[in-house]
């Protein structure tokens, strides 16, 4: 006596004839559920690089640099590229990234119910959670950090920080030695130049 379609076997399971497999069925549903779809996918912004953004001449407009071309790094996701001042301590750091991932994070910051939580570095040591200030910059909402201490040897004093987003791209500045009004006019030029 055969046993019934369906029953186990072991560790078989007999699937009637003609039944459709477990693939075939998610393939099916994946397919008319990509068909349904209402939200489109965003397409990716072009790359942007950051030293296109601010000029040496503006910069030196802004703040005394040093006469030379900036330093400038580009990624897949994102660019940098780095004033020097001509003071000791003075530096500027523009950085503009299309990463979908950093857009995400920079939304939640700039959110008015985000929360601070304060963080611990590698070594154990306690870091204080930042203070975002809520700006409007160039038309777009902006969060500006003001200087913060430093957190151990060899990394940075008193640096600040001031974020935007626009059409799918974060633009910050990091400085030392700038003042928020300085900051803010780079994050300008380079908010008027995407």
């Amino acid at each position: 006596m055969g046993a019934p379609a369906g029953s186990r076997i072991g560790h078989e399971r007999r699937r009637p004839l003609g039944a459709p497999s477990c693939a075939v069925v998610l393939a099916m549903v994946g397919i008319i559920g990509a068909g349904c779809s209402s939200t489109p996918v965003a397409s990716q912004p072009p790359a942007v690089h950051a030293c296109s953004l601010v000029s040496v001449n503006q910069a030196e407009a802004i703040f005394a640099v040093v006469p030379s071309p900036p330093h400038g790094a580009t990624s897949t996701l994102e660019s940098s590229c780095t004033y020097f001042g001509t003071f000791d301590g003075l530096w500027l750091t523009t950085d503009v990234t299309w990463d979908p991932r950093r857009l995400a994070n920079f939304r939640g910051a700039a959110s008015p119910l985000s929360v601070s939580e304060p963080g611990r570095t590698p070594s154990g040591a306690t870091l204080p959670a930042p203070h975002w200030v809520h700006l409007t910059v160039a038309g777009e909402p902006a969060l500006w950090l003001s200087p913060v201490p430093s957190t151990g040897p060899g990394s940075p004093a008193d640096v600040s920080e001031l974020l935007a987003s626009k059409d799918g791209y974060v633009v910050m500045t990091q400085s030392t030695g700038l003042l928020e009004v300085q900051a803010t006019r780079v994050l300008t030029l380079m908010l008027d130049r995407l």
